[in-house]
């Protein structure tokens, strides 16, 4: 068992961000959900609890929440999507501060099955998280549910490619349709306006303040494409056929 606490509405509120970055897939089971379905959860050694999603290397989002206290031990989690629209409902803003007891409980097992005509030793992880809020006298919401197991999804790697992702790159700057950056709508009402980086004909990062970063995969066609050089490039060689006009002379003394 490990109990971190976070700051309530820092905590509801990144999730409220990272749920558009999710998606359901109809081929997963409750026992082998699908990467974009979840939302893991991973503290950090610097005293943070990342919030990351993930659909494939152009497309994923990392929220990061201050931990007010900690037992020590850098647990994870996964919650499914389907959770978090109950999740957010408990403990809506409310006009108090308060701070959010998160208690994860693992219990793992083994089970002995046949692959390919071998047996083999399975390791199964069960994970049921716990959710008090703290900071009234009586009245504090509470709500528990089952976590997912994201275990076959390694957030060492997928960080690993997203910092690979983040590495200088030339930048092509384009015209975007809205409707690309609709994902982005939640995070801008309730963590501010981004800042967008364009790192090819159709990817981009997004980050806002220092907490919040995500990749965003495009889908606007490449004939709405068009780099700033190319704009550079236009508007000298197509000014010099202006006309120029005299706007007034010298009048020199004694004439």
């Amino acid at each position: 068992m490990s109990v971190f606490q976070v700051d309530t509405q820092e905590f509801i509120t990144m999730l409220q961000v990272l749920l558009p970055f999710t998606s359901a897939n109809k081929d997963s089971t409750p026992d082998q959900p699908a990467v974009e379905e979840l939302i893991f959860g991973n503290l950090t050694g610097s005293g943070e609890l990342a919030l990351t999603t993930y659909e494939s290397s152009a497309d994923w989002a990392i929220g990061m929440v201050r931990i007010q206290d900690a037992d020590g031990e850098l647990v994870d989690f996964a919650i499914h999507r389907d959770e978090v629209p109950a999740l957010v409902s408990q403990f809506r803003a409310k006009v108090f501060e308060s701070t959010l007891a998160i208690e994860v409980n693992h219990s793992e097992f083994e089970t002995v099955t046949v692959r390919n005509e071998k047996r083999v030793t399975e390791y199964g992880r069960r994970t049921l998280l716990h959710f008090q809020e703290e900071g009234k006298l009586f009245g504090n919401r509470v709500t528990q549910f089952a976590g997912a197991d994201g275990r076959q999804y390694s957030m060492r790697n997928i960080w690993v490619k997203a910092a690979g992702n983040i590495a200088p790159s030339q930048v092509v700057y384009t015209t975007c349709a809205p409707a690309d950056f609709k994902v982005l709508n939640k995070a801008t009402n309730l963590l501010g306006v981004p800042v967008i980086h364009m790192t090819g004909t159709h990817t981009a990062l997004a980050r806002i303040g220092e907490n919040f970063i995500a990749r965003l995969w495009l889908r606007t066609s490449d004939k709405d494409f068009m780099d700033t050089d190319k704009w550079a490039s236009f508007l000298e060689t197509a000014s010099a056929g202006f006309p120029e006009h005299k706007i007034y002379d010298d009048i020199e003394d004694g004439s």
